[in-house]
């Protein structure tokens, strides 16, 4: 269920000339990677790991440190939401990462009060 505070991204704007954005997947035609068996793995985690290896994915956004690991691991390239909006902010797509930023740590998001003005900083929001 969508949040109200979060719009849905707009996909083309985060889009290269090769870039294939999947938005509607049907089924794994693989099994599960091994490698993603781990208990510190969940189920929608695993698939999203598998899916990213079957599509060749040139990136999977995760935020769960140990997921990150294993798709890395098995040579996926990773980003997390911080990411995201650094990027957004990069592009011009968003004015200010700080609103959203705030957003997500109202939301069960957790950074250290260090990280948090690191990321400010690198925004230029400081």
């Amino acid at each position: 269920m969508a949040n109200s505070q979060f719009p849905r991204p707009s996909y083309q704007s985060f889009e290269q000339p090769q870039t294939q954005v999947v938005d509607q997947v049907a089924g794994l035609s693989e099994p599960l990677p091994r490698e993603t068996s781990r208990k510190s793995l969940g189920p929608g985690v695993r698939e999203a790991i598998a899916l990213a290896l079957e599509l060749k994915a040139s990136l999977l956004i995760l935020d769960d440190d140990p997921a990150r690991r294993v798709a890395m691991d098995l040579g996926i390239t990773t980003m997390g939401k911080v990411g995201v909006l650094l990027r957004a902010k990069d592009r011009q797509l968003i004015k200010s990462i700080k609103p959203h930023l705030d957003a997500l740590l109202s939301n069960r998001f957790f950074l250290t009060p260090e990280l948090y003005h690191l990321i400010l900083s690198r925004a230029g929001e400081v």
